[in-house]
Order: structure tokens, then C-alpha cells, then sequence
């Protein structure tokens, strides 16, 4: 069984006349793989003076003749997890060099190519994350083909989660949500936004996940610094703990707030306003809504609201990358469905008080939306 819909993938490229989809980036790798990525450059790339490249290729309605190129020294590793696709080429010797470099493996795919007659092909890429020495090569060894990006049609593919994937950010959105929550529960005086970050980073590990990003904000001067610094932490002081966790490469988007001490009656209010918006739109989503109603409800309920020139509103979708279908905007043309993942994150920046957000995580259900790593909404007091 494959870990992905082709028809759907067959359908995409041929509304965007593609014949041939050239899949390079580890995330999209993963996803078509069903979470295959060569080991040694799980966390980097960079080798030498080049990079690791490899390249699965899918030809429009011909999963048969779907290959991946990689290197000879993962080949165990790749036989190991049972890939589905078919045809396995490698590069390079056994020993030297242990990486395939992104030359060897342009060079092998445009053999490839040329061999299944693709060579006048409309070729899609992902060309923003596509190295320069790749699609130079590719273009050279293959100058009839039309090369095309196809970034926006992988988002597209990948806007509907499965229950797998969906579980994977379950997962990590739980642990996540328990791992703020332990970094404020250890705080005190003096604790510098360094000394928090770095305390969440162990807290994550801890419970098998990984932190890709952080926004941390102390005070009224978090309104605009918002990374970790040697500031420490002062009593009555609000603290914004905005985190990107990863587990598989699927994301999560938390946002939780503590103070050492009680909140301002002030900072309170915008804590309130905060899980009012969002409470708001968990109760309107379900399958079906216009992704324009549900951005028009989040401006409309912000502006009727106190405080609102201080407040700010947004909702995305999320997986494999932050930002990816479904879109939530004023022009947006799509409805919600059933699988798709999005962050709801409302916003106050007050001089007085500083940086007040809530972010939830939540996927949309065939009645309504089930919200992902909830807890830790409230005040956490240090």
C-alpha cells in the first residue's frame, strides 16, 4: 500500500500537464516515502564542499516506473525500511565517497530520464529548494525538457492528512504542550529567556521531540525582542513561550503564557481575549466552511473586541512545512476538509504589558475539529 494517494498525484499533474515529478526535499522525500531519509543527514545536508541530493522521481500515472536515486552506502538502509518504489538507483563507490553528492545525483537522474524517453518532458521541480548546481546540470544534460515548479502542487497534495499523519501530530503536539508546561513550572527569578529556551529544548527531548523554532518574549520589551537573550525573567513580568516541536518532520505551532507572580488585571484581559477569538473559531470549523468564512470571522469577532488595535489574527495550515494549504485568507478559494491541520494563533502586543498570544493546534473531523495538544491554556504561574 502506498503511503500517499497517486490518484490524487495524478490528477495534480496532469491539471498542471506534467509528466514527470522530480521530488528532492527531505520532507517531501518522507512523505512519499512514508518516512524514509538517509539517516547521516537527517539533521543537515551540507558535506564537503557540496550537499546530500537525493531525488525521487514519479512519472504521471505510471507508479510502476517510479524510482529513487541515492547513494550505495544507504543501500542496506533503504532495503531496510521497504521502500515501495520500484526501481533503486545508487551512486557513488561503497566507501568513497559515503554521500551522494548533488552532482551524482543530477548526473544519475538525467540518465534516468533520457532512458524512460522523458527528455522532452515537462519536468516539475521544487525549485526553491532545488541547489543551483542541480537544475544547472539538469538543464544541461536535458535541454528539450520544460523544467516547471511544483512546490505549490506537493502543498496541495499534502493539504489532507491521513489518521497516520495526523497521529504523528497528535503525538507531538502532546508532548509539546507537556513540555512548556514543564519549562514553566520551573521557572523563577533571574532565569534568563536563554536559560528557558534552553530547558524547553530538554523538556522536548525528553519526550521525543525536537525543537525547531523558538519566539520567546519577556515584558513590555517583548513586543519587540522575541529571542533568547541574557534578559532575566522579573516578577509580574508576562512570558510569551511560542515553540515549533517536530516529530517525523511534521510540525507543531504552540504558544503558551506564564508569569512569575499574577497577571495585571490588563494582561489578563488580553489573555481572555486571546482564548475568547480562538475559542471562537474551534467552534465554527468544521468540513465544508469556506476557508474566506473562516478568516472573515476571525477579523470581525478581533475588531468588535476591546483592545483590538493592540490585537492581531491568523490561521494557517501546517504539516510537513509551516504555512502549507490550506490557506486562510480574504481570497482564498477553497473550503475545509476533513484531515486538513491548522494553527489558530491570536495575538496582543500592548506597550504596557508586552506580548500576549495563544496558538492552538487543531484537524478538521467529519463533524467538526478535534484541537491538538490543549492544555497549559490558562495562566501558568510561576
Amino acid at each position: 500500500m502506498l503511503p500517499f494517494d497517486y490518484n490524487k498525484l495524478d490528477i495534480l499533474m496532469e491539471e498542471a500537464r506534467l509528466e514527470l515529478l522530480l521530488v528532492t526535499t527531505r520532507h517531501n522525500i518522507r512523505y512519499f516515502t512514508g518516512g524514509y531519509y538517509n539517516h547521516f543527514h537527517a539533521r543537515m545536508a551540507r558535506m564537503a564542499a557540496t550537499r546530500y541530493l537525493a531525488v525521487l522521481g514519479l512519472p504521471q500515472g505510471r507508479p510502476d516506473d517510479a524510482f529513487f536515486v541515492s547513494a550505495r552506502t544507504e543501500a542496506a538502509f533503504v532495503q531496510g525500511h521497504h521502500l515501495w518504489v520500484p526501481h533503486l538507483h545508487l551512486t557513488g563507490s561503497e566507501r568513497s565517497p559515503f554521500f551522494q553528492d548533488s552532482p551524482a545525483a543530477s548526473q544519475s537522474t538525467a540518465e534516468i530520464v533520457r532512458n524512460m524517453d522523458f527528455e522532452t518532458a515537462r519536468i516539475g521541480l521544487e525549485l526553491p529548494f532545488l541547489p543551483t548546481d542541480a537544475y544547472l546540470l539538469l538543464h544541461r544534460e536535458l535541454p528539450e525538457a520544460t523544467f516547471l515548479d511544483a512546490t505549490s502542487l506537493l502543498g496541495e497534495l499534502r493539504a489532507i492528512k491521513s489518521e497516520a499523519e495526523s497521529e504523528i501530530i497528535r503525538r507531538n503536539a502532546a508532548g509539546s504542550a507537556a513540555a512548556i508546561q514543564a519549562t514553566f513550572a520551573s521557572a523563577a527569578v533571574g532565569l534568563t529567556s536563554a536559560d528557558l529556551t534552553n530547558r524547553l529544548q530538554a523538556e522536548m527531548i525528553e519526550r521525543g521531540i525536537e525543537m525547531q523554532w523558538i519566539l520567546i518574549a519577556m515584558g513590555p520589551d517583548g513586543v519587540k525582542r522575541k529571542w533568547p537573550s541574557v534578559q532575566a525573567w522579573q516578577p509580574h513580568e508576562v512570558l510569551r513561550l511560542d515553540s515549533g516541536s517536530g516529530l517525523n518532520d511534521y510540525l507543531v505551532d504552540l504558544c503558551r503564557m506564564g508569569c512569575l507572580g499574577q497577571p495585571s488585571k490588563l494582561a489578563d484581559q488580553l489573555h481572555a481575549n486571546c482564548l475568547f477569538l480562538n475559542d471562537t473559531l474551534l467552534q465554527a470549523i468544521k468540513p465544508g466552511m469556506a476557508c474566506q468564512e473562516l478568516y472573515a470571522l476571525g477579523q470581525n469577532t478581533l475588531r468588535q473586541m476591546s483592545l483590538a488595535e493592540f490585537g492581531h489574527q491568523i490561521t494557517h495550515g501546517i504539516g510537513l512545512v509551516p504555512h502549507e494549504p490550506p490557506t486562510i485568507s480574504a481570497n482564498s478559494q477553497r473550503v475545509l476538509a476533513e484531515g486538513m491541520v491548522m494553527s489558530i494563533e491570536t495575538q496582543y502586543q500592548h506597550p504596557e504589558v508586552g506580548d500576549v498570544k495563544i496558538e492552538d493546534m487543531v484537524v478538521v473531523t467529519a463533524n467538526g475539529c478535534e484541537t491538538l495538544g490543549h492544555s497549559g491554556r490558562e495562566w501558568q504561574i510561576g
